[in-house]
């Protein structure tokens, strides 16, 4: 079940550096709040596969949020 939220998660960031024209190439600073427990032990994955240079996920009671900064 987390590693089906792991990649709706991947692929919102994907879309979303997309949306803010990155290239491929283009290290961010990711930033994820998540209403689920248990993703913060995904967040190397995530970085890997998005092309973050930092990641810092947290849960919350809130909606997913997601806050990409290039670098």
């Amino acid at each position: 079940e987390r590693e089906g939220l792991v990649r709706d998660l991947i692929r919102d960031i994907q879309d979303k550096r997309k949306e803010m024209k990155l290239e491929p190439k283009d290290k961010i600073r990711l930033r994820i709040l998540v209403p689920e427990e248990g993703i913060e032990g995904f967040a190397k994955e995530i970085g890997k596969a998005v092309n973050a240079k930092e990641v810092s996920v947290s849960g919350g009671k809130e909606e997913r949020n997601i806050w990409i900064e290039k670098i």
